[in-house]
């Protein structure tokens, strides 16, 4: 049982240049910081608590990702400012605590890590929690998750506060009281209904309330009696996740649609509000976190890998050229140029660039991966096919989390006729990214290739029950038709 206990809740400049970088890593993540190691520190232990939560609310949801997590902890403002401009190049943007983006070999999150506590249990990363939270369950499950949990989700575990005794988690948000206070409630077969296509989450209003409402609705199934709590939570996402439409999954777990949606009204409408405490996991002591101080060329490439990711190439390559006069001998800016490069479409300047960050020693997984797609369309020999095979071994080594490298990896083992190898590698890949059809049906193909049949009509049918789509369903059909064809 995930909640401990319950609570209640009653409503009433200078250049970075200039800067000491120090690099914190956890278990999990990699926090970068001019702000001290003992708050780079704090961030990631808060950071491996949050992910904790996850785990232990929602033991279907794995909380690994495919890629790196780093996270820059702004020591104020001011550093915000120059590692992400766009929010201060308009008059009345926001300016943000926290912001967050997916490069190509990394996850980026950056927060100011000199805010405290906002009142009665607002926390300060609130919007950074909601992204790292975002990026789990979207990325594991491949956008499957229906539009409402995900959100609902993330939205809960976002305000989740952090001390040295306890996690309280699904702490209720003013904001969001306010607005359901202030705005008509959807109706609740129309909120399950909602896709991202629907006018409430494109339009800035309407998500607002679409935001407000998705919370609500699961802070009402975690933590009051009629919603059950995380048992029946989980067992609505387990029928979520097979593929059964939310309507019919509501129903089916909880009765009554009207039933509940009358419950969930009176719950939004009172004035208090339930949360989880959990117990601080004790093995994620910020004592045992191993920090080093960046030389400047170090802390210079990192503030470029952001600006990559977050389309800023004027910026990116400023760093870079401060990274490489600082130290011509690092590595880093040969990513990163071959990436910039690769996002501008340049593709033959890419792949230049990406090979002399192989040949330089690059340790990106990223640029072996990449450089390996780009060299497919050449004639491929059987030299050819072992020189990508080990740029690929190479890739699967330095993240052995990313699956479409061992996906393309079985695919030029099975080229060279090393099928028992090729298989090995395909499990990983799909065991990886579980709910990528497109790899089942790659090691399906290799099953029949090793004369395995049923071994591949078994793995057609666990993808048949995973395809979204009718370009899914009749790749399916088309490798096993007389199993796949019903």
């Amino acid at each position: 049982m995930l909640f401990l206990s319950l609570g209640l809740f009653l409503f009433p400049c200078r250049a970075l240049a200039a800067d000491t970088w120090t690099e914190v890593k956890s278990d999990n993540f990699t926090v970068v910081s001019n702000a001290g190691d003992k708050k780079a520190r704090n961030v990631a232990w808060q950071f491996e608590q949050v992910r904790s939560a996850i785990r232990q609310g929602f033991p279907w949801a794995a909380a690994d990702l495919n890629r790196p997590m780093v996270i820059i902890a702004a020591k104020d403002e001011d550093t915000m400012r120059k590692l992400a401009p766009e929010y201060w190049e308009k008059r009345g943007e926001t300016r943000p605590a926290a912001v967050s983006v997916s490069g190509w070999d990394s996850h980026y999150i950056a927060v100011r890590a000199d805010l405290q506590e906002e009142g009665q249990g607002q926390n300060p990363y609130r919007h950074a929690y909601w992204s790292y939270s975002v990026l789990v369950f979207e990325e594991n499950f491949n956008y499957r998750l229906p539009l409402w949990l995900s959100i609902g989700v993330a939205s809960l575990l976002s305000n989740t506060t952090v001390s040295s005794k306890e996690i309280q988690f699904g702490v209720p948000i003013p904001e969001y009281i306010e607005t359901l206070r202030t705005s008509p409630i959807i109706p609740l077969p129309q909120l399950l209904a909602v896709t991202r296509d629907s006018p409430a989450y494109q339009q800035s209003v309407g998500r607002e309330r679409l935001d407000a409402q998705c919370w609500a609705l699961l802070q009402f199934l975690m933590f009051s009696q009629q919603g059950g709590g995380g048992g029946r939570v989980n067992q609505l996402s387990a029928l979520l996740l097979s593929g059964m439409p939310s309507a019919q999954a509501v129903q089916q777990v909880y009765g009554g649609i009207d039933a509940l949606d009358q419950a969930y009204r009176l719950y939004v409408h009172q004035s208090i509000f339930r949360f989880g405490r959990l117990k601080v996991d004790t093995d994620t002591s910020t004592t045992k976190y191993p920090a080093r101080v960046l030389t400047p060329a170090e802390g210079a490439a990192v503030q470029a890998a952001l600006h990559v990711a977050m389309g800023r190439p004027v910026e990116a390559r400023a760093m870079m050229a401060q990274a490489r006069a600082a130290d011509p001998a690092i590595v880093a800016p040969d990513d990163l140029d071959a990436i910039l490069l690769d996002k501008e479409k340049k593709t033959e300047d890419a792949r230049a660039a990406y090979a002399k960050a192989v040949e330089r020693g690059s340790k990106n997984f990223w640029v072996y991966y990449r450089l390996a797609s780009l060299s497919s369309g050449s004639p491929m020999d059987a030299a050819a096919m072992a020189d990508m095979t080990v740029k690929l071994e190479r890739s699967t080594a330095l993240n052995p989390r990313f699956a479409p490298a061992f996906d393309y990896l079985a695919n030029m083992q099975a080229r060279q006729r090393q099928f028992d190898r090729a298989l090995e590698t395909q499990q990983k890949a799909v065991a990886l990214a579980s709910n990528d059809v497109a790899l089942r049906i790659n090691l399906a193909r290799l099953l029949l290739t090793s004369n395995r049949r049923d071994d591949a009509v078994k793995v057609v049918n666990d993808a048949m029950s995973l395809a979204r789509s009718d370009q899914e369903r009749n790749a399916l059909r088309t490798l096993i038709p007389p199993v796949a064809g019903r």
